[in-house]
Parts: structure tokens; C-alpha cells; sequence
């Protein structure tokens, strides 16, 4: 049998004022696309992010477990 997945699964990572790494676990929920005419096309991607620590955790072989009923923003 043939079967299709997809993984709209992200992450980001972002450094604070006094340079703390903070990393961000999500999906993909939607994509919009804004043409500005020409050549100038925008990719707006609308998220739901998992609430970290609450969601996110790593098991013992380093795979990071994303809970993402536990939404955060």
C-alpha cells in the first residue's frame, strides 16, 4: 500500500537580551502567501507553538518530545 505523511513540525531558536538561547517547537497550521506584483511574493505562516518547558521534553536517547496540546501561543 502507498501512503503519504506529511511533518509540518518547526523549530526555532532566538537569543534574548542577554544572550540566552530560547528554542520554540510548533506546526504549520496555515500558509498565505502575500503578492506584492512583479517579483515580490511574502510567505506569512501561521503557527501553534507548544509551551516550553510544560511541552517539550527529552527522553533519554536526546529525541525531543513535543506535546503540542499543551499550546502556547
Amino acid at each position: 500500500m502507498k501512503s503519504k505523511s506529511q511533518n509540518s513540525g518547526i523549530c526555532t531558536e532566538s537569543l534574548n537580551s542577554t544572550g540566552i538561547k530560547n528554542i520554540y517547537y510548533g506546526f504549520i497550521e496555515d500558509i498565505i502567501e502575500l503578492n506584492y506584483g512583479g517579483n515580490v511574493q511574502v510567505p506569512i505562516f501561521k503557527c501553534k507553538w507548544a509551551r516550553v518547558p510544560h511541552g517539550v521534553e527529552v527522553d533519554k536517547y536526546w529525541f525531543t518530545i513535543v506535546d503540542l496540546n499543551v499550546a502556547g501561543y
